[in-house]
């Protein structure tokens, strides 16, 4: 379709991906050059391996299912078998590269092809959680630098941070009221479907990432457009890898977003949540374990040929009857994901776990409050180890209040702070560490000098 028969190169290409980007099994992004044209309206074209998705049809999926879901946007998908010639290496012949899932990249190109406005603005999430930073300055700030920005947002419209910077602003004064707010700065049915369908996908790693924010140029709300659904539904899979243990208790329904101070605000108020399940309640009517399964089941059919080839078959990392395994449950994670989601209604919030040394041996731990919907006394139970399992605890004592003094020989410690209610209800800390390849949810580790 494009560059037939051409001598010059017409487009550049690289390799896309943060963790993925180590993989033997590459994701890339193409862009083609302004004289070589568009690619079905784009000229960014992403090609995702989904390497830590045994079944390669998630992101695929999780795209397609939005777009029954009208009030927010959904980006073309389509399956890809991908061959590359690579002539840097010598190559004289293309190589198969195997199956890839091609995504619209948003752009101002996916906005005018959708309909938006492509001189809005536009900004993709790199790690931000709705709060201020040194790095969050606008264009004209002398001491603006565009490439710490962009380890917060990137910015993909119009370049003008200071509509963008006045959200946050709004979101952290606690004198505004959060549904006022949500409502005429963020478009209030685009925000709740997106946080439900999210909930309903069990896909967690959206609260700093993997979305991105949209204004049009002559309106003060804010829509948010999804991107990468590789990790929903992911469960099964994670069992069958052992990597269960590496998500903390809060990493399900409301509290895995309970971190980011737009949510929790929105969440503290009993008439949001009421209308949250509400919306939950409706997907679920029309995406639920039958239609899922179905679909997963039909994917399947264009997909296992190619999967089970190599180059794929090689490093999928899982034998075929693994691979069936994990995709003939894929539609009932729906339904645990819809019940973890209503348990979660009725759960003590997480809370954040600080350590501060003050030399001599004098320590300060502290702790954010748990929240409970029913507001019932919270006890917090305390615990100081030198190893990261806690094995062999120094403190281990109950408290009521968020902070506790105390002497500790010079070390490395770890501090964990697990929360309980009067009625039984407990929750661990939002903190995790990874020691030696191995994560410890509700830890955190602190130096005493």
């Amino acid at each position: 379709m494009l560059g037939y028969g051409a001598t010059q190169s017409n487009a550049r290409i690289r390799v896309r991906g943060n963790s993925s980007s180590v993989n033997v099994q590459k994701s890339y992004k193409l862009d083609l050059d302004e004289e070589a044209g568009l690619w079905r309206g784009q000229s960014n074209i992403a090609l995702n391996k989904s390497a830590f998705d045994v079944t390669r049809i998630k992101n695929k999926m999780y795209f397609d299912l939005l777009k029954t879901v009208p009030e927010v946007p959904s980006i073309r998908t389509q399956f890809v078998h991908l061959y590359i010639r690579d002539e840097t290496s010598g190559s004289e012949v293309y190589q198969d590269y195997g199956f890839y899932t091609q995504a619209e990249v948003p752009s101002r190109k996916y906005l005018a092809n959708h309909g938006f406005d492509k001189n809005g603005y536009l900004y993709k999430a790199i790690s931000f959680n709705f709060e201020r930073s040194d790095v969050l300055k606008t264009i004209d700030d002398p001491s603006y630098d565009q490439a710490a920005f962009e380890t917060v947002l990137s910015c993909k419209g119009r370049q003008d941070h200071s509509k963008i910077l006045n959200l946050i602003d709004l979101i952290n004064d606690r004198s505004m009221d959060i549904n006022d707010i949500i409502g005429t700065y963020i478009d209030r049915d685009n925000y709740i479907t997106w946080l439900a369908y999210n909930i309903l996908m069990a896909n967690v790693d959206t609260t700093v990432q993997n979305f991105y924010l949209y204004s049009p140029l002559n309106s003060k709300k804010w829509y948010f457009i999804p991107w990468d659904g590789d990790n929903m539904l992911h469960v099964k899979e994670d069992e069958m890898e052992g990597l269960s243990e590496n998500y903390g208790k809060y990493e399900h329904g409301i509290s895995n977003y309970w971190g980011v101070i737009l949510h929790q605000r929105f969440l503290k108020i009993d008439t949001n949540r009421k209308q949250l399940e509400e919306k939950v309640d409706e997907l679920y009517r029309t995406i639920n374990p039958e239609s899922v399964q179905a679909m997963v089941d039909a994917y399947n059919r264009t997909v296992e040929p190619y999967v089970l080839s190599n180059p794929d078959f090689y490093y999928l990392g899982h034998t075929f009857q693994e691979r069936e395994q994990i995709l003939s449950g894929l539609g009932q994670e729906v339904g645990d994901s819809y019940l973890a989601f209503k348990a979660s209604l009725h759960e003590l919030m997480p809370m954040f776990e600080a350590a501060q040394d003050h030399g001599n041996g004098n320590v300060t731990l502290s702790w954010t409050e748990a929240y409970d919907f029913d507001n019932e006394d919270i006890t917090y139970h305390v615990t100081v180890a030198d190893d990261p399992g806690m094995r062999n605890p120094v403190i281990d004592t109950f408290h009521t209040l968020t902070q506790m003094d105390l002497q500790l020989p010079s070390g490395t410690y770890y501090l964990r702070v697990t929360a309980s209610s009067t009625s039984g209800k407990t929750a661990e800390a939002m903190d995790k560490i990874n020691v030696n390849g191995v994560y410890y949810p509700g830890v955190i580790r602190f130096e005493v000098n």
